[in-house]
Order: C-alpha cells, then structure tokens, then sequence
C-alpha cells in the first residue's frame, strides 16, 4: 500500500496530554501515541528533539500522523500526515480552531526536494547501508514548446559511490554538482518535479509517497530545520 505524506508547520506546541481526549471525541476514535526523544548529532544548544507518532482507526483504514518538535525553534513542530482525506482535513480545522496554533502547508520546492532525498540517502545508508535507483525528473518549458520533461537515472552502484564519499548530503554536495560538471546541465534553472526512488518512495511538490506506513527521523527533523531558514 501507498502512503500519500502531506506536511504542515506550525507555529507552537500542543498539549497533547490534555488536549488528546478531544480530539478522540471529535474523532469518534481511539488515538495511540508514542514518544520518542531524539538528541540530534550536533551539540547546539537546543539540540534535543521530541518525535511523536500518532495513530488513527477509522472504518476505511488506520491514518498516521507524525510530528518533530523543538520548543527552543522559532517554528517549533513538523506535522506529517498519511491516511483518510477526510480524518486530516478534521484534525486540520480541530488544530486551527482548539489549539491557538496557526499550521501552514509545506509545499516542497526542487530545494526542498534535494534536502528530503539527502536525508533519505542519509537515513538508508546509517540504518541499512542501502541506497535507490534515482530518477530526477523536471518539467522543461521551451520556446515551442517541444520539450516538456527531462529524467537523469542514477543507478545504485554510482549512488554507493557518491555516498561513501558524502553521507549526509550527498545530492546537494556531490552528485548535483557532479551532473553540472560532467554535463553543463545548470538544474538549478529548471523546475524539478518529482524524484523517484526505486522501490521505496517518490517526492514531489505535494508531499512524499511511500510504501513504509512510517517515515525516517532523518526526513522530519530535516524538515523542520530547514523550515527555520525559508
């Protein structure tokens, strides 16, 4: 099964201690939560991270809602969402109207892009020594309108080569300079649209899609880090 990720920041924290039994009510569901504190790599002060999953049961099929947070942020909570369309727009509306929180949709820019399969890659190859088949696929829009898409393919082999040189961001640091140099291509002018990962997950300007019901602690707190800076 796929799972269609959307992504919304907000500008608070929730007490999800009192706050939870309304939600549940509003739900006409039960709710299970797990907690889990993250300590990032980094020794900056404010480094300690909460990461908390969430999930639903409707008729249809269990939703999962999953957030970082770090209180000492200017933008303090990442809050990613997979399930009923329905369920979401509800929780949505109950955040907006109960909490005192404002929550803005994350649309991905080609930008946000690089930094979400960087820190897939970078997930994959420290958990699981595992990279993915890539294809960079841009929408191209010329005088007349004659060439409409661009794909690149990396395949593993050259990827594993990349990511022992560079763990952590090894399309922003390596292989899109790499392309630039070998290529001439400057992809920064373009517009990226999708970027696929054999097997495992694609990302797009909406979101990201998945096969796992659970998305990596790399990709949130990337999110939410980043996130400090647009």
């Amino acid at each position: 099964m796929i799972h269609e990720w959307s992504f919304y920041v907000l500008d608070g924290s929730i007490n999800w201690r009192t706050q939870l039994g309304s939600l549940e009510r509003l739900l006409r569901s039960s709710i299970s939560i797990g907690n889990q504190v993250i300590y990032a790599e980094d020794s900056r002060e404010g480094a300690k991270y909460v990461r908390k999953r969430f999930e639903i049961e409707s008729e249809e099929l269990i939703s999962f809602m999953e957030l970082v947070e770090n209180k000492n942020f200017r933008i303090p909570t990442i809050l990613s969402f997979a399930g009923n369309e329905y369920i979401k727009d509800l929780i949505l509306g109950w955040i907006r109207s109960e909490c005192g929180v404002i929550i803005l949709p994350i649309e991905f820019n080609g930008t946000f892009m690089i930094y979400v399969v960087d820190a897939i890659f970078y997930a994959s190859t420290l958990h699981f020594s595992e990279t993915y088949r890539t294809k960079l696929i841009y929408d191209v829009d010329t005088e007349n309108k004659n060439l409409k898409k661009l794909e690149l393919e990396l395949d593993k082999d050259t990827l594993k080569t990349f990511t022992d040189m560079e763990k952590r961001s090894v399309f922003e640091k390596c292989i899109m300079p790499y392309i630039r140099e070998e290529t001439g291509l400057i992809l920064e002018k373009l517009t990226l649209s999708m970027i696929s990962l054999a097997g495992f997950a694609r990302i797009n300007k909406r979101g990201i899609s998945t096969f796992a019901n659970t998305l990596e602690t790399e990709i949130l707190l990337t999110l939410l880090q980043r996130s400090q800076l647009d």
